[in-house]
């Protein structure tokens, strides 16, 4: 259930971020919030390299997971490009739907335990 709240106040913290970055908003960018999205990052990369010691085998034997894997360092990557201020507005509100559309992807490939996600 950690794992699962984490993530959840994850993309809380992320979207609240965003949205309020590409407004103009100065407080997502404070030290204070940003290493509260670090320290609720760093649980759930800490939880996965915890399962990838258990389970080394099942992460790259389970098609959906490895993909799941892949495309959080994808949205991290969408994330950092939204959150970056030297970046222009349309260019991190670009990265922020992509961003978005990534971590729907991501929740629907855990919830289904497959490839095909929500569509499955």
């Amino acid at each position: 259930m950690v794992h699962i709240y984490a993530i959840s106040l994850s993309g809380l913290v992320f979207f609240l971020r965003g949205s309020f970055s590409i407004f103009g908003a100065s407080w997502p960018h404070l030290f204070v919030v940003r290493i509260f999205s670090y320290l609720i990052d760093t649980a759930l990369l800490t939880a996965a390299a915890m399962l990838w010691t258990i389970l080394p085998h099942e992460v790259f034997a389970n098609g959906w997971l490895s993909l799941k894997v892949a495309l959080v360092v994808v949205y991290i990557g969408f994330g950092f490009v939204a959150m970056r201020q030297k970046n222009s507005r349309n260019l991190r509100i670009i990265f922020f739907v992509l961003a978005a559309i990534m971590y729907a992807i991501i929740i629907g490939i855990a919830r289904a335990h497959t490839m095909t996600g929500w569509f499955g």
